[in-house]
């Protein structure tokens, strides 16, 4: 189960980064939190998450680190949404992928001795 919600949410991390480059609606997203500067910076930081993310199978140290830095991308998104006042159902997205990413952050620390 662990592995699939990896594989599962690198994917979908690599795609919503891969979004940020080529998606005029996904441009347009990110203009309205206001962070039209940082569009590329973001679709950088969700692929290199989910590339981190996937290499994290063979090495759960890097699954580790790229889990926690995903987990805090969408408690920061949930904080802008919350900001620009969106309604609750935008809020979705980020709070299932902040509870997937705090799953396998959770999981990893037990698996890892940490816990």
């Amino acid at each position: 189960m662990l592995n699939s919600l990896i594989i599962f949410s690198s994917i979908s991390f690599m795609i919503y980064g891969l979004l940020s480059f080529i998606s005029k609606e996904m441009q347009d997203e990110i203009d309205r939190w206001g962070f039209s500067n940082f569009k590329y910076f973001l679709g950088l930081c969700q692929l290199f998450g989910g590339f981190g993310l996937l290499i994290g199978l063979k090495w759960p140290y890097l699954a580790l680190i790229m889990s926690f830095l995903l987990l805090l991308m969408m408690l920061s998104a949930l904080m802008v949404r919350f900001k620009i006042k969106d309604p609750i159902i935008r809020y979705l997205p980020a709070s299932f992928f902040l509870i997937v990413n705090a799953y396998i952050f959770l999981n990893l620390l037990e698996k890892l001795n940490y816990l």
